[in-house]
């Protein structure tokens, strides 16, 4: 499995997916994108996944054109359905970590 995925990461045919599309994982799912990858987003906030398919950003440092532009080229995907991580190749999880007490 090792060598398929590493040779998957190099040719870039590796399906990358980002767990929360907010502040931190929107702009590493572009990053991705921006590498030749292709990247599928999923959150479970609908306004997210429904803006970055219309090809529109909601976090500031990152353009719409950008997020616009990896759409229209398939590079950048959006779900919030979670079925869509078994298609993946490997998952990242940008998601905020519960503080308190315990």
């Amino acid at each position: 499995m090792y060598k398929i995925l590493k040779s998957k990461i190099e040719n870039k045919t590796a399906k990358i997916g980002i767990v929360g599309l907010g502040y931190v994982g929107l702009p590493l799912a572009v990053a991705f994108a921006e590498e030749g990858f292709e990247v599928f987003g999923i959150d479970t906030g609908v306004k997210k996944v429904s803006s970055i398919k219309k090809g529109e950003s909601y976090i500031i440092d990152v353009p719409s054109e950008k997020v616009e532009r990896l759409v229209s080229s398939g590079l950048l995907n959006a779900t919030s359905d979670y079925k869509a991580a078994r298609k993946l190749d490997a998952i990242v999880i940008c998601v905020p970590t519960p503080l308190g007490k315990t």
